[in-house]
């Protein structure tokens, strides 16, 4: 797979309700967005991130979780990431997950926005805290 335009958007949540990122696009060309988290001082071991886009200019290509993570990684744009540390005790660290868009052929090059966004994050006793 020919990737010309490999954007690579490392976001740090940081008690984030929502980013909204503008990435520069051309048709046929992919968009790769990692999440990581850098810092957890609560403890946060889960948490849902969604990555939404415009679906008239990109459609999805694929997702997977990061290493040490357990969960599920989207199908779709506008799916869940569900990440949990692999034994829901250890606080998230590093990467959570990435997802690949690609742009439809049929879109206009131009600017256009990423939206993330996360649920609260959870610690290993339930309890609602930040990351």
């Amino acid at each position: 797979m020919k990737k010309i335009l490999a954007l690579l958007l490392s976001l740090l949540l940081l008690s984030l309700a929502c980013t909204a990122l503008a990435v520069e696009v051309q048709p046929g060309k992919t968009v790769t967005v990692t999440i990581s988290v850098a810092g957890n001082p609560d403890g946060a071991s889960s948490t849902r991130v969604k990555v939404d886009a415009n679906t008239s200019v990109f459609e999805f290509d694929k997702a997977g979780l990061g290493a040490g993570i357990s969960g599920s990684a989207p199908n779709k744009i506008g799916g869940n990431f569900v990440c949990k540390s692999a034994d829901t005790v250890t606080p998230l660290s590093g990467t959570l997950g990435t997802i690949t868009l690609r742009v439809k052929e049929d879109a206009a090059p131009g600017t256009y926005n990423i939206t993330v966004s996360t649920n609260p994050p959870y610690d290993a006793d339930f309890n609602k805290v930040s990351i």
